[in-house]
């Protein structure tokens, strides 16, 4: 009872229901989410949505260099897999014809679907009630300007039915939380190592690795079962079948039957086992019910409080009692909840039960100039990488 009492002293009341769309698969990716883009921007304006969000990376490159650089970057969404060149392009396309094309480039556009790599923090959750019941949470945590007012959950269609559920910053076509009805479910939290920020991960970009929002949608897209999303997800590259991703990751992933439950702990290039844990599956049949990851390998002493609180709250509901009521108490209470939490999400596959809290309070700071020169070193590095003229090179531009 406390813990349901809790809930309610937690959640601020400002908080709200992630609005819910549905995106046509069917549909030619170019305008499938022109309905969607229409409404946001409808109900909360443009300033308030992009108009924050592009601002941040107008802090970064001023529009002017942006709106230079949009030629070279459109080489470079042109070779983005499957349809999200398309998307990206529509995304433009439309907003320019609600009157907002002079405010941003298409260039920008692009370079958002990076932003999965810009530090964040994130807790996932999952768990198996005595009864069998799988259930799966996570807070994503993100300090960029807007997010909250583009946060919706997007029940992606195929032949008029769903065929998975994906909670989005719309504009960002990658998917970091979502869960095929009756199959599985995944989130994604930032794996940190000791490496040059960002850098490694645009190289490995250049040399085929693949996007993890990208690469999630996908899977989702494709394969109907946990049993046959485990082995695509955590496979070194020598074996079949296996991924390539761009950044170190932690996969929260659920599943429909018993046990199927894990947090893998990947390197670029599959399942780390340097820890002996890099599949940490539970296992209610040995009391482990649950497991919980925030950004820390599960076999080292955590960097902050996060995990240690969420594991003694999830200790008190108790294998009889998990479900997602509980989750979300634990996700409401701060320290697992931060300031800068954007949004909740609960989800069950075996029950067909997908919802996104957006979280209000979202503190924001303006780039310190030590991460403009990281982001601009990383817009650098992505074009010379690509065969384009890097920013120091351009005649003009001081930096």
């Amino acid at each position: 009872m406390l813990i349901v009492a809790l809930s309610f002293a937690c959640i601020v009341a400002a908080d709200w229901p992630a609005p819910q769309y549905k995106v046509d698969l069917d549909a030619p990716a170019s305008s499938r989410w022109n309905d969607v883009v229409t409404d946001i921007v409808k109900k909360n304006g443009w300033e308030k949505t992009y108009g924050a969000l592009l601002g941040y990376l107008d802090n970064i490159l001023p529009l002017k260099m942006w709106q230079e650089l949009d030629d070279d970057i459109k080489k470079i969404i042109a070779q983005f897999p499957g349809d999200y060149a398309a998307e990206v392009k529509g995304f433009y396309d439309h907003a320019t014809t609600l009157g907002y094309g002079s405010n941003f480039t298409e260039g920008q556009i692009g370079f958002m679907q990076l932003f999965y790599e810009l530090n964040n923090v994130c807790t996932s959750i999952v768990a198996e009630r005595n009864d069998g019941i799988i259930f799966h949470g996570r807070n994503l945590d993100y300090s960029l300007p807007g997010l909250p007012y583009i946060t919706s959950d997007i029940s992606f269609m195929k032949n008029g039915t769903v065929l998975y559920y994906g909670t989005q910053y719309v504009g960002y076509f990658g998917i970091l939380t979502g869960m095929r009805p009756g199959g599985w479910s995944i989130s994604v939290n930032q794996r940190f190592v000791l490496e040059i920020p960002l850098l490694p991960t645009i190289e490995a970009m250049i040399n085929g690795a693949a996007s993890v929002g990208f690469t999630l949608r996908d899977a989702l897209g494709k394969i109907s079962t946990y049993k046959e999303a485990m082995p695509y997800l955590s496979n070194r590259l020598d074996q079949t079948p296996s991924v390539y991703l761009n950044s170190p990751v932690y996969l929260i992933m659920a599943g429909v039957n018993n046990g199927e439950g894990t947090i893998l702990t990947r390197n670029r290039n599959g399942t780390d086992e340097s820890g002996g844990r890099g599949n940490w599956k539970i296992n209610p049949d040995n009391g482990t019910w649950f497991h919980l990851e925030t950004n820390d390998d599960n076999w080292k002493i955590p960097m902050d409080n996060r995990r240690n609180a969420a594991n003694k709250m999830m200790d008190a509901v108790g294998v009889a009692n998990a479900d997602l009521d509980h989750m979300k108490t634990v996700l409401s209470t701060p320290p697992v909840l931060a300031s800068h939490t954007t949004y909740t999400a609960l989800m069950s596959a075996k029950l067909n039960k997908y919802s996104t809290l957006v979280r209000s309070k979202n503190d924001y700071k303006e780039p310190s100039p030590r991460e403009v020169q990281l982001w601009q070193a990383v817009i650098d590095s992505w074009l010379i990488g690509h065969g384009l003229q890097g920013l120091k090179n351009r005649p003009g531009w001081q930096l």
